[in-house]
């Protein structure tokens, strides 16, 4: 006769919620958030919502044309820490929305939702988020007066409320763009883009455009750049945050395309409009209300291969390097990116420096117990001799323990980096766990270093320290399948007693 389960039961409930909880975790780590639908337009009413004064928007229309305009919105949060945002607002007007950057718009007919852009998501308290958009309308253009984020009703009475600034005239530029193309070979190219101050002093700026092909940038200079289908969003690097009255910056980036290369004819500069190689001013185009404007999903992040080709690096992990702290452009870094494949004990990395004039020497120390110093034995060194040649690369690793000894050579005269017809700027190279001594989720320190060559060379740059837990994903999964089939089995095996 079976016996019936007693006092020892809830343990097979607990380890039951436990592997639920577990597993959740990982599912909502790997796969991200959920997107809510987006309900169809309709008066608010204080009754429909628990308002709370916990934000604070701003609505600037930064510079106005006969049919369009371009704002700036800008969301104070005065509320505990928000992951993940939306922000809600009913035009007055025919306004209609034809591109936004640095959130993802949808519009239904006067209702227009605009939610986090992924790398925007979290505001803390006290902290602000702002995006733009362009517009156009062929009646009044009013500006909103009412705003809902995630459902919280902002400026509530004796907040500040939204307000318009004057709007520029299309006559007059306080700002000039250059896009100059340098290279370009049959699926890329390197273009510089000088923007020129025409107005009183900026402290703090961004730039934004938008590409007419399917460009795709790679990496960039001098800017911290963030791509959003064909929005472009770029913003100082901090050390350049300041461009004077009649003073310019430049910065540069790196990208890919695959069938035409059209050159930006608008840019907006602090959602000022600027003049841009030739300052053409395109007709904004009403979108049909009810449907979602035309703006592509984030940039995937496909799994890293050591191939030559570098789209994959597209938004992995990286470090910028300040430009021009090395006499030598070649040695001159600018970028150091390193990423974990899932399920693949393997650590990648990828240098860039200024120029190509000739032979890389790279140094990656790595501090494999994560105490600071980088001269012990358990640490490991990875020298990288990377070569460009017209068509190809020959890119040499060899990997020494931290006193210096030779453990292996990795690989030898392999094209892992870019060719001189592809801007000879870019290597890569992979180290797996076993080779660094370090199982997955070992916290360790990485500094990477670049000389002329030699045996006592000195170092001519070097980047920020960096603390990096490679790990995979393969560990999570394996837990949560063990213990959802503990439970079940303890639960059965209760069952039986």
């Amino acid at each position: 006769m079976k016996k019936t389960c007693t006092k020892r039961c809830p343990y097979s409930y607990i380890l039951h919620l436990i592997a639920l909880l577990i597993c959740g975790a990982f599912v909502t780590h790997a796969y991200g958030q959920t997107m809510a639908t987006l309900p169809a337009a309709k008066a608010r009413s204080d009754s429909a919502y628990q308002f709370t004064p916990l934000c604070e928007v701003t609505y600037t229309i930064s510079s106005q044309w006969h049919n369009g305009f371009n704002a700036h919105v800008s969301i104070v949060n005065h509320g505990d820490r928000i992951s993940g945002w939306e922000l809600e607002w009913v035009f007055d007007g025919d306004q209609s929305i034809t591109n936004m950057w640095d959130a993802m718009p949808l519009q239904n007919g006067a209702h227009i939702s605009a939610r986090d852009a992924g790398y925007n998501a979290v505001i803390d308290h006290g902290r602000s988020v702002s995006f733009g958009f362009q517009a156009s309308y062929s009646g009044d253009n009013t500006v909103p007066t009412t705003f809902w984020l995630n459902g919280n009703q902002c400026n509530q009475p004796g907040e500040p409320t939204p307000t318009v600034v004057p709007t520029p005239t299309i006559a007059g530029f306080a700002c000039a763009v250059d896009y100059v193309i340098r290279s370009e070979w049959n699926n890329g190219f390197v273009a510089d883009v000088i923007i020129r101050n025409d107005g009183p002093q900026i402290t703090g700026w961004r730039l934004n455009w938008v590409f007419t092909g399917d460009q795709q940038i790679i990496n960039a200079w001098n800017a911290v750049v963030s791509q959003n289908g064909t929005n472009v969003s770029m913003a100082d690097a901090g050390y350049n945050t300041t461009i004077a009255s009649g003073e310019s910056v430049t910065v540069g980036f790196q990208a890919s395309y695959s069938s035409m290369n059209p050159i930006p004819s608008q840019f907006v500069l602090n959602d000022v409009l600027c003049q841009g190689n030739g300052g053409s001013m395109p007709t904004p185009t009403s979108m049909p209300t009810g449907t979602p404007l035309p703006t592509a999903t984030p940039l995937p992040c496909p799994p890293v291969a050591i191939d030559g080709d570098f789209l994959d690096w597209v938004c992995q992990p990286f470090v910028s390097d300040p430009p021009d702290d090395c006499g030598i452009k070649r040695l001159d870094l600018l970028t150091f990116a390193f990423v974990t494949n899932p399920d693949n004990p393997t650590a990648y990395f990828m240098a860039e420096s200024s120029a190509d004039n000739g032979t890389l020497y790279l140094i990656l120390r790595v501090d494999t117990n994560n105490n600071g110093v980088y001269d012990d034995p358990a640490d490991r060194i990875v020298r990288v001799e990377y070569k460009t040649r017209p068509r190809a690369s020959q890119v040499t690793v060899t990997l020494f323990d931290g006193t210096d000894t030779y453990l292996e050579t990795i690989g030898e005269n392999e094209d892992w980096g870019a060719s001189k017809n592809e801007g000879g700027r870019q290597v890569e190279w992979a180290v797996t766990f076993a080779q660094l001594g370090i199982p997955a989720g070992q916290p360790i320190r990485l500094i990477l270093a670049s000389h002329p060559g030699g045996g006592n060379a000195p170092v001519c740059d070097i980047t920020d320290e960096v603390q990096w837990s490679p790990a995979t994903a393969l560990g999570f999964a394996i837990i949560c399948i063990l213990l959802i089939l503990a439970a079940v089995d303890m639960a059965r095996r209760r069952r039986l007693q």
